[in-house]
Formats: C-alpha cells, structure tokens, sequence
C-alpha cells in the first residue's frame, strides 16, 4: 500500500481509539444533531415543500448540519458537497465544477443552489460553489441528488442543494485567515421576537490569491515568439475581492428574504500574463422574495411567491486587451401560487408558477483600449433583445395507504419560449415508501426533471449560432431542446444498533445533454448507472464517525461532433470523472470545549487527457498544429488519489464566546496530477492548506 496513503488511513482512524482519559468530561456530552433519536427523526422540506422524516422523502436526499459544518471546518458549498456521496468537485480552466454521478458539465448551472428553496444561481457559468457564500448562516444543509425540481420548476437537472438558513438572536463576528493570502470575514445578527416573528442579517467578504497548478491544457502551451513564457496563467483559486449580503425577516404568515453575491475571479481564457494583460470574471446576482403561507383551517393551506431575480455575468479586461468582452444579464419577475390539502391519510398539494425574463444588456466587443474614449473594434448583441416567459404548473398526491406503506405521485408540465417554438414538457414523480420494520425504510422512486436552456445556449444566440453566420460554431446550432433527465433509484435505510446505513442503486438517462462543443448545443445522450453507500455511526456520546462511498458506470449513447473533443474518452466515458469514490471520517469531542474533525478523501480510475508535453519553445501557430495532432496526446486513468483534511475547534477559548478554530486540507501534501474537468490537460491540485479562524459571539 502506498505509504502515505497509509499514514492518511491511521491518522485518519487514530481519533476513534483515543483513551478515555482525555474525555474525562464528556460523559453528559452529546453531538448536536447527531444521536440516534436525532438520526431517526431528521426533518427535511427541501424535496416534498413539507416538514417530513429524511428517510422517507421521495427522493435520494442527505443533510449537513451546521454543527458538522462548524466542526469540519468547512468554508464553501463546494467543501461540503466534497463529502457527499456521488458528488465530486474538480476544476477546469475557468472555475471549479461539481459533477454528479458520472455528468460532468462545463458549468454549474445543472445544480441548483437554493437560499431557503429561492434559487441563487448565476444566468450562466455560476460560480457560487466557492466564496463568498457564507456557509455561517445556515442551520444545515440539504441535498437531492439526481432530479428533485418536480415542485420548483425548470431550472435543475442533476441535484438540488438548499442552503436552510438560521433563526437567531445572536450576533457573531468571524475571520479566517489561510495559506495563499486567503481571507474571509462575516458578522451575522439576529432579532427574534417569537417563533414567527423576527429578522435576520448578514454579511461576508472573501478573497485569496490562489495556488500554482501546474496545470497544462489546451491554450496553456501558447508561446511567444521564442521567449517561452505561457500565455495563460497557470493559478487556479483565485477570489479577488468578493461579498455576499443577506436578510431574512418574518411576521406571522408573511416572510421575505434578500441576497447579493458580488464575486470576482480571473477569466483565465483571457489572462495572457506574459502579455501584461488582467482580465476578470464579474458575477453578480441580486435575489429577493416575499412569501406569505397561511393556515386556513385544520386541512386546507394556501401559499404565495412573488420574486425579483437580477443576474448578470461581465467578463472584463482591465490591463492590456487582448481578447474579448462579454456581458450577459436577464431580469427576471415570477410568481407562485399554491394549495395544501392536508388529511389523516392524504397530502394533495398543487401549484402553478409563471415567470418574465427580462433579456437586456446582452453584448460582445471583440476589440476595446480602455485609454480611448470612445470604444473601439466590433460591438455586437450576443442574444435577441427580447423578453421570455416560462409557464409551469405541478400537482402531487401523497398517499399513506397503511401506517408502513406511502405512495407518492407527482406531474409537472412546462413550456417557455425561449426556444422560439411551441413546445409543453412533462416531468413525472413516483415513489413507494414501505417501513416493514421500526428501523428499516425501503423505496423504489422515479423521478425526471427537465431544463431548459440559458440564453447563451439557446436559439436567442445570434453570435454563436452557425445558421447566423458563425461558420466556426457547430453545424447543430444552439440548443433546439431541453435537457430531461430520469432516475429509477433503490434504495434501502436501516438502523444496525447505533448505526444508520443507507444503500442505494440507480439507473440514469440523460437526453439531449447542452455544453460547449464549438458554441453551446445539444451534444448527445448519456446513460449510466451506479450505486452508493452512506453510514453515520454515534459511537459514543464523545465520538461520531461517517463514511459514505460511490461506484459509477456511465457513457455517452451519441454525441456531437465539436472542438471539445476532449468532453469524452473512446469510452464515452466524461472527462475528468472518477469511477469509485469514498470518504471516511468523523468527530471526537475530548470535552465540552474541545474538538477534532478529521476526514480522508479517495478516489480512483479518473479519465484524464493527457498531452506530450512540447521540449521545445512553439510558436502560435506551431502549437495549433501541435493540438490538432492526435498521435500528440493520449487518454489515460488517474488512480489511487487521496487526501486527508482536519480541523481542531476550541469553544470558549480563554474567555466565553470566542471560540477558536484550525482546519487543514490535503495536510499529507499530495499534489499528484489529476484531470481537469471539460478540458484537455491535467493538473497539479492544490498542496496543504491551513486556515485560522477566530469566531467572537455575543
């Protein structure tokens, strides 16, 4: 066995066998969130829009808590889904991507991330999986994978991610200070008057200067002249100077909730650093919602939604143009209009939501000095500037035939006009829930979701579109479809003692996949199927372990022809995908103040494109030769990466309320070469990474 791989194992391990005499004080301490009442009686909304038992919600869902959030140290979306089995975060030359059961897009808008169930993702390429989300707000986490949108709309396809937000009175101020000039700071306060009644508000500021890695894709060989200096940079992880606002209030049936995320990354397909020349990605999303539930009687429930979404994506160069301007945005205006009927043996609930985006400010610029006064080169409108609706509407009928047996239905239909046709979707649910037992849930689900287009896939695209004029776009044109994409899941949730294990197997189909491949378009068909494992175990009241896993085996039926090739191997396997993957982990509290979190990721047989790296200086031309060459590069399998991450919380350090906190991520250093996700290239992962936090409540 690999030696470090090894060393990860025992460390990893080592906390479950600590002796007794540093938990001296332990024996009254429980985990929050974590005993085996707290297992069996786990409450969840995110899938059925109602408070009902984890283990019996119509679809494949999991939940971290804000204590595990707290005590793993986790800083980002993207770190706890790490942890999530069939999830796996990697990154491309752009920014970092969550894949999900073997579909690995070339952005993230295939998962929705939610604020309290109000979608926050960006009109395209968002990237809110990394900072400055502030993951301090939330009571806990709750994750669907594969579709779960039959009740929200058409916006999701591979997996749901709803942030639940606290209800507090408390005020707190954090910072975090990390390795590469990696800073984040957030103050959150609260005001409850009741149950019902009170307000929340916060706000977050993140930046880092990233790490070296290594990494060598397609444009990263690009030379000048003779001199030998990469046209691209090579760093990945960058946040410059980025903010997250939010405030949540409540008043008896009404509530409203606002946010904005203002992020700044590299557009690295424009950081030609040898050329002197900064480029930025700009994302910014305003969100705001007012809700009102009300309770007419002992069975009848109506709800309301009205929401203002303002998105927008300005990829911007600041130093030196070389390269292009791209700025996107849309508008958008929705509403929803539900009924609840609720009795001993039923739960019927229907819906119709409609929304008005509003396609504005759309454009390109292929040439720009920002010393002139006046713009200069080629100014063109990247979509139609036109308005589109989406219609859906949604009814579902839950059914609790005997005490141990429920039958869940459920139907969507939707139709928007962004594909400029007619066009009318259906999305069906349908799920047994069968107890046999106190401590033993088993399911059989069906469900599909469907997606459609963003505005730069789609056929409001008038400069990526080969039928208006873009010879070098693909012949397809943009996409004429909606993504849809149905599971059938098993799955079995059984009690061994203190042990909860859930098991499941699934199938996928996922038809008309949208990505790059020379301009957006339906690139083809994939299926798959896998299966995945999930164990928490309370050991002791001082000791709480997990461990989950997942094997996949999915291809491509059909695919498109593009540039990126590089999207699938001979296979038809994904770019970047591993096959098997695994985490193990868990907490021991040696007191009342004192904790540690550590935790071992692994994963193995990654398709990966890999170049024969050029001895010698290339010129432009040279290198495009050199890529178009196939005999220049090979596909291969990465195997046998792990790494091993830890975080040692102190509560109350050396006076109430400030508590102290010391995470690190990857602390064996293992910086083996791996894939890069939608590219053609691998890597260098970041090294050992340690962060300090401090955390003052009052």
């Amino acid at each position: 066995m690999d030696k470090k791989l090894f060393l990860s194992l025992v460390i990893a391990l080592s906390f479950f066998t600590l002796p007794e005499a540093f938990a001296k004080d332990v024996k009254d301490i429980e985990l929050s969130s974590m005993s085996l009442e707290e297992l069996l009686n786990l409450e969840v909304t995110t899938s059925s829009k109602k408070s009902e038992s984890l283990d019996v919600t119509p679809n494949v869902m999991y939940v971290i808590t804000a204590e595990e959030i707290k005590k793993s140290g986790y800083q980002s979306i993207a770190d706890v889904l790490n942890r999530i089995p069939g999830f796996f975060y990697s990154f491309k030359p752009l920014e970092p991507i969550i894949q999900v059961r073997g579909i690995a897009p070339n952005e993230n808008n295939k998962v929705s991330i939610m604020l309290n169930g109000h979608r926050i993702n960006n009109v395209n390429e968002s990237t809110q999986m990394i900072w400055p989300v502030n993951l301090d707000n939330v009571e806990k986490i709750e994750i669907i994978t594969g579709p779960g949108s039959v009740l929200y709309g058409t916006d999701s396809l591979v997996a749901t991610v709803n942030l639940i937000t606290k209800k507090t009175s408390e005020t707190e101020i954090k910072s975090s200070f990390g390795q590469n000039l990696s800073l984040t700071g957030s103050a959150m306060t609260g005001y409850r008057i009741d149950d019902k009644r009170g307000l929340f508000a916060s706000a977050t500021y993140a930046s880092s200067e990233g790490w070296d890695s290594e990494a060598f894709y397609r444009h990263s060989g690009e030379k000048i002249g003779t001199e030998g200096k990469d046209l691209l940079s090579r760093k990945l992880g960058i946040i410059r100077p980025s903010g997250f606002l939010f405030t949540q209030g409540e008043w008896d049936n009404w509530s409203f909730q606002f946010s904005s995320i203002n992020q700044a990354i590299p557009e690295y397909s424009q950081n030609r650093e040898a050329l002197g020349v900064k480029a930025t990605r700009y994302n910014y999303t305003d969100n705001f919602d007012l809700r009102n539930n009300t309770q007419i009687n002992d069975w009848l429930s109506t709800s309301f939604i009205a929401s203002y979404d303002d998105k927008r994506l300005l990829r911007a160069v600041e130093q030196n143009w070389q390269g292009n301007v791209l700025d996107t945005s849309q508008k958008t205006y929705s509403g929803e209009i539900g009924t609840q009927i609720k009795t001993s043996s039923h739960y019927f609930q229907s819906g119709v939501q409609a929304s008005l985006n509003n396609n504005r400010h759309n454009y390109t610029i292929d040439k720009y000095d920002p010393g002139k006064p006046t713009p200069a080169g080629s100014v063109q409108s990247i979509l139609e500037l036109t308005d589109t609706y989406s219609l859906g509407a949604y009814v579902s009928e839950e059914f609790k035939l005997l005490d141990n047996l429920t039958l869940v239905a459920a139907l969507r239909g939707d139709t928007n006009s962004i594909l400029k046709r007619p066009n009318f979707y259906l999305s069906p649910r349908a799920a047994i829930v069968f107890t046999p037992f106190q401590k033993w849930t088993l399911k059989a689900m069906f469900n599909r979701a469907t997606k459609f287009p963003n505005p730069w896939e789609s056929p409001l695209n008038q400069t990526w579109n080969y039928e208006r004029g873009a010879d070098w776009a693909s012949k397809l044109g943009p996409a004429k479809n909606p993504e849809t994409l149905s599971t059938i899941e098993l799955q079995s949730i059984n009690y061994f003692g203190e042990l909860r294990l859930g098991i499941n197997g699934y199938y996928q189909q996922l038809n008309d996949f949208i990505a790059w491949s020379s301009s957006f378009t339906n690139v083809g068909d994939f299926q798959g199927f896998g299966a995945e494992f999930d164990a928490k175990y309370p050991m002791t009241k001082n000791i709480f372990a997990w461990m989950n896993g997942s094997w996949q085996k999915a291809s491509f039926k059909a695919k498109e022809e593009g540039d990126h090739g590089s999207i699938q191997n001979p296979q038809g396997e994904m770019n970047g995908v591993p096959s098997i993957l695994l985490n193990l982990g868990g907490i021991y509290q040696f007191n009342e103040n004192i904790s540690l979190s550590t935790s071992l990721r692994y994963f193995t047989d990654q398709v990966v494109r890999r170049y024969d790296i050029p001895k010698n200086t290339l010129t432009s031309e040279e290198w495009k030769k050199f890529i178009e060459t196939p005999s220049n590069f090979r596909w291969e399998k990465v195997s046998n990466i792990f790494y091993l991450d830890a975080s040692l919380n102190y509560t109350d350090f050396l006076i109430k309320s400030i508590d102290l906190r010391i995470s690190g991520k990857n602390l064996l250093n293992n910086r083996s070469r791996v894939s890069m996700t939608y590219a053609n290239g691998d890597m260098q992962p970041e090294g050992m990474f340690l962060e300090g936090t401090i955390r003052y409540r009052f």
